[in-house]
């Protein structure tokens, strides 16, 4: 048993933790320099020098420093952080950081160096977690006491819900004096938007986009008050703050046999309906995870192969299945279903591109819409066995009845996953794929494409403008092909909103709304 004397004296600290932008990117020296010169940046500051040893503690952190004051100066972090951002300049943007208060004591790590231990230190990483560069990030009970300062009361601004590790919510506010201090952007890493989405409905809502006269009943509409609904569409969730991420931050589980997790008015429909020819293997989605950044920002995707007669089967009972899901009896993030992709395809020249559909297609035929596809549960695999919606997105861009474009100019493109939606129609899942050709613009797209599923091409500047025009309108008729005008589906304006958010800034967007 540790005797009273050895135990650390554990008391509130005022904590802050920064960190270097892609310090891993850098190399050796040029991570040696960084370090040194924050080091050298720090000890000058006036915060740091005119506190005593006894009331502070510092370490390096590797890619950073953390600080911890002691006392009843609670803006003694943030006064920090100003000096540091105002030495820096303009180089401030390649630092991140977080401040909390909590308890924190001294420790001796395994090889006898100093550390420090505490909630206060966990409190102050989950912050920093949600930083982009040049953010000053405070915790929510902190930043409640500072804003009792008067020259501190507007620059702790906009407090937004951030999800952090094991799945918390933390309040949390942006610290900036709009010139030299802090960056006056809001942090979106780690954002939980669903605060925003009535507002952002009621706006909607305005501009003639109402939800399915189902979703929208009053008896209904609080079991999914959260979510945003454009038309059948559900925005099921957004993934980092719809910043997304890419294919080498996917995680795919494999679940072998849905057949247990299926509601049983599925499989009853599934005994009764004939199977299909041909009948070819799907991806169902069976639940998902958020990427956090401190545990890798990592997107968990479980899944499991099954076939199109279990599409069909969901198909078959939706009427059950709505109903039951507006009881609550489960969830659609818990509800198996198939998954697709639609894929935002923008070109170098900033155009979006949009297909319109052949009028005998299952979904969507004879509408506007972005490019989409199902995963197919065979081809869509890597070596090791498991689907890769990766491959789903380059073989929908490559094949010769979709776009048919070369492979090069597909594996030169930034793909990111930015949104999971669920069409209520038909209970199908898409995840939302933000594609940008970094050196195809769209005339050469154009020229690679054939007729196929997609019978119509076309392409409009990719900007909040243009594109909420054509999203609160719902329909769409190119500007050279005079009497093509046909609707927009609800699946494409959700993700194309979604892509707006991704690439302008979700309150931007929301104030061309």
């Amino acid at each position: 048993m540790m005797s009273p004397r050895s135990r650390p004296e554990v008391k509130d600290w005022h904590i802050l933790i920064l960190d270097i932008v892609d310090y891993s990117e850098l190399d050796t020296d040029k991570q040696r320099e960084a370090v040194n010169y924050l080091k050298k940046v720090m000890k000058k500051t006036h915060a740091y020098a005119t506190t005593s040893r006894v009331d502070r503690m510092a370490l390096p952190t590797g890619d950073g420093i953390a600080v911890a004051f002691r006392g009843d100066v609670p803006e003694r972090p943030l006064m920090l952080a100003e000096d540091i951002h105002r030495a820096y300049g303009e180089r401030r943007f390649s630092l991140k950081i977080g401040i909390d208060s909590g308890i924190a004591f001294p420790i001796s790590d395994i090889n006898g160096n100093r550390n420090m231990a505490g909630s206060g230190i966990n409190f102050a990483a989950r912050v920093l977690s949600c930083c982009s560069g040049g953010h000053i990030l405070v915790g929510d009970q902190l930043a409640r006491r500072l804003r009792e300062i008067a020259d501190y009361k507007t620059q702790l601004q906009n407090p937004h819900d951030f999800r952090v590790k094991h799945d918390k919510i933390l309040k949390i506010w942006n610290f900036s004096n709009g010139k030299d201090v802090g960056n006056p952007a809001d942090p979106v890493v780690n954002r939980q938007f669903e605060g925003d989405y009535n507002s952002l409905q009621q706006r909607l809502a305005l501009r003639g986009i109402h939800p399915a006269a189902d979703l929208a009943a009053p008896k209904h509409r609080h079991k999914l008050q959260a979510q945003l609904i454009l038309g059948k569409v559900v925005l099921e969730g957004d993934i980092g703050g719809f910043t997304g991420v890419d294919s080498k931050h996917t995680q795919i589980t494999m679940t072998h046999d849905a057949t247990p997790l299926l509601p049983e008015c599925v499989l009853q429909a599934k005994r009764e309906l004939k199977e299909p020819g041909p009948n070819k293997p799907k991806a169902f989605l069976i639940n998902w995870e958020a990427p956090i950044i401190d545990t890798g920002g990592i997107l968990k995707l479980n899944l499991c192969s099954t076939d199109y007669w279990t599409t069909l089967a969901v198909e078959e009972a939706r009427g059950k299945l709505q109903r039951d899901l507006l009881a609550g009896k489960f969830t659609l993030k818990t509800f198996p279903r198939r998954l697709n992709i639609a894929i935002v395809l923008v070109t170098a020249d900033m155009k979006l591109v949009l297909c319109r559909r052949a009028k005998h297609l299952r979904y969507y035929g004879g509408a506007w819409s972005v490019i989409g596809e199902t995963i197919d549960a065979e081809e869509d695999r890597d070596q090791a066995g498991d689907i890769r919606p990766e491959k789903t997105v380059s073989r929908a861009l490559t094949e010769y009845d979709e776009l048919h474009l070369p492979y090069d100019a597909v594996e030169d493109a930034e793909i990111r996953f930015i949104a999971i939606t669920t069409n209520w129609e038909y209970l199908l899942a898409d995840m939302t794929a933000f594609v940008k050709l970094r050196s195809k613009d769209f005339e050469f797209v154009r020229d690679c494409w054939t007729p196929g599923e997609c019978e119509l091409l076309d392409g409009i500047p990719f900007s909040p403008d243009r594109c909420l025009q054509m999203i609160t309108a719902g329909y769409h008729e190119p500007s050279d092909r005079p009497g093509q005008r046909a609707s927009v589906s609800d699946w494409s304006r959700m993700s194309i909103l979604a892509a707006l958010f991704s690439e302008f800034n979700y309150h931007r967007v929301m104030e061309g709304i």
